[in-house]
């Protein structure tokens, strides 16, 4: 769901049709702290379960 609402707001900004008014910049940065903690997450979880190097250094 939080992907879905990312994709459809970058959508109608990319198509130049209006945001939902309640979609603060507070709102997108939480989306996006939510977004990095779930993709590090799932990282973590995949470089265990293979037994990958788990690499860091690009890390933001």
């Amino acid at each position: 769901m939080l992907f879905e609402r990312l994709i459809e707001h970058r959508h109608y900004l990319i198509h130049q049709a209006t945001l939902t008014v309640d979609y603060y910049p507070e709102s997108l940065k939480s989306d996006i702290k939510s977004i990095e903690f779930a993709v590090s997450a799932i990282y973590e979880d995949i470089t265990r379960k293979y037994g990958w190097e788990h690499d860091t250094s690009d890390a933001i």
